[in-house]
């Protein structure tokens, strides 16, 4: 099994800065948290928006740079809530339940640059969208990482291939959206028609088709569940990157976006059940096996997306 964590790319701290982190504990948090706690040991915690603010603002006027530091996803930073945030008052977002420049309105003209710090913050359409609002309304520069962001030991890490978007106030609008790394380590080799399922730190070596049910259940900004057709189920396996597992110690500063239920039918009369979380639509992450994971291919983000808008279309009686 191959190792994540030598793919990962060590962050240079810089720690003259005004940090806070969301204080969610286990089980929101996967552990990301109070490893950033220990990277960062001059900081402010938080549990929502006004908090995260409040900490900002109240900074020493020696530093100039703001770090919000929370799991999140394209265009999205939990402050609360750690990796199942409500999305109430506990994101920053363009759809929080405030006006975004309220929610801003305490560090405006505070800082000469704010740092996002989670997963795939600052990310596609999204994430451009989103920092360059935050720009305008506060007049700072702002950055948010396209990649994985994970924490372990007490180092930060990005993925490799990842970068940072960037965004000013003088900008008359967002900057051209950055795509994730296209190629993540180990996702899915083409053609392959196998699976690696790790059960009791053994790993299991089934077919694709013996995969007969997949259940997929939507949180966080979508909700519904969906119990797929052994076809469905066998298509979206495929998306899995199932078959190269990973062993990754590190914690990566990512939100829960699914759960995934895979039933498969091997040569033991018994069906082997497997249960994930699915992380930004691009991570997977064995329930039961601590430190497993898949790194999924790029087209499960829209193939995700399809589906839960196909829930959202249902009728409440059909649901």
């Amino acid at each position: 099994m191959r190792s994540f964590d030598d793919l990962m790319i060590p962050v240079v701290l810089n720690i003259n800065k005004c940090i806070t982190i969301d204080q969610a504990a286990t089980p929101p948090d996967n552990g990301a948290l109070a490893c950033d706690r220990i990277a960062y040991p001059q900081h402010f915690d938080n549990n929502d928006n006004p908090h995260a603010m409040n900490n900002l603002a109240h900074s020493a006027p020696t530093q100039t740079v703001g770090k919000i530091v929370g799991h999140g996803d394209r265009g999205v930073i939990a402050t609360g809530g750690g990796q199942s945030p409500s999305y109430s008052d506990d994101v920053i977002w363009l759809y929080t339940s405030r006006p975004l420049a309220d929610v801003l309105a305490p560090i405006v003209g505070r800082f000469r640059t704010i740092e996002l710090e989670g997963c795939h913050v600052g990310a596609g359409v999204e994430g451009a969208l989103l920092l360059w609002t935050i720009a305008r309304i506060t007049k700072s520069v702002v950055m948010g990482p396209t990649g994985l962001v994970s924490c372990g030991g007490g180092v930060i890490s990005l993925e490799p291939g990842s970068t940072w978007q960037v965004t000013n106030p003088t900008m008359s609008a967002p900057p051209p959206a950055i795509d994730p790394p296209k190629n993540p380590p180990a996702a899915k080799m083409p053609g392959s028609e196998s699976m690696k399922f790790v059960q009791n730190a053994v790993e299991i070596e089934l077919p694709l088709s013996t995969i007969s049910s997949v259940r997929v259940e939507f949180v966080g900004r979508r909700s519904g569940v969906a119990q797929l057709t052994v076809s469905q189920s066998k298509d979206l396996a495929a998306l899995l990157g199932l078959e190269n597992p990973l062993r990754w110690q590190g914690r990566p500063l990512a939100l829960v976006s699914a759960f995934l239920t895979i039933e498969a039918h091997g040569q033991s009369a018994e069906p082997l059940v497997k249960h994930f979380r699915v992380l930004n639509d691009r991570l997977l992450e064995d329930v039961a096996e601590k430190n497993v994971f898949y790194s999924c291919d790029p087209a499960l983000a829209s193939t995700l997306g399809q589906l839960a808008e196909a829930i959202a279309r249902r009728t409440p009686r059909d649901r």
